[in-house]
């Protein structure tokens, strides 16, 4: 099974504190487009996005090898 990466509710809002409620957000490289957040168990949300793309292995260890998780 594929690992998830996840961070909690609390960590998200937590790193967007401090913007103003009307500053826009991209995602990515602003190529995906946020499509919708879904629940998916009691403690559980995903966010899904409306554009098709593809990884390719080992890209996200080296593109995000420098970024480090609060």
């Amino acid at each position: 099974m594929k690992k998830q990466h996840a961070i909690t509710l609390s960590s998200l809002l937590d790193h967007l504190k401090g913007f103003a409620p009307d500053s826009e957000v991209i995602f990515g490289d602003g190529d995906l487009r946020f499509y919708r957040t879904k629940s998916r168990g009691p403690k559980l949300v995903q966010i899904e996005f409306s554009t098709l793309y593809s990884v390719n292995p080992g890209q996200e260890e080296t593109r995000n090898a420098d970024v480090k998780e609060s």
